[in-house]
């Protein structure tokens, strides 16, 4: 995950289009797919008897990313979206799940994107 959250200091977040980007985020080629695989990891969660250390470190992911992406954009709902992006592939690599559609999705953060739309 160190290796996502400095690829994530580097975007440029001045040249990205928010409202278009939140809007295709926001279309169900990408929210659906979103979707099935939060329901995924939660199931394994369950499963697995997700411990409460676990479940903490995660909430520290998620607020540090959320923190730094509301620094460089000034917008909550990116920051919340990019903050759950990074605690379901956090979740899903501790759990060991593994899906095509997830792994698009962190190529692109590894890129240096912000995924959205269809991937």
């Amino acid at each position: 995950m160190k290796t996502l959250i400095k690829v994530l200091e580097q975007i440029d977040f001045s040249n990205l289009n928010i409202d278009e980007l939140l809007d295709n985020r926001e279309l169900a080629v990408f929210d659906t797919e979103w979707i099935r695989v939060y329901n995924a990891v939660e199931s394994l969660k369950n499963a697995a008897n997700y411990s409460e250390m676990e479940s903490e470190n995660n909430a520290k992911l998620r607020e540090q990313v959320f923190r730094m992406i509301y620094e460089f954009t000034n917008d909550s709902d990116l920051a919340g979206y990019v903050s759950d992006d990074f605690g379901l592939i956090s979740d899903a690599r501790l759990l060991e799940y593994s899906d095509f559609w997830l792994d698009k999705m962190v190529a692109y953060y590894e890129k240096g994107s912000i995924p959205c739309g269809s991937l």
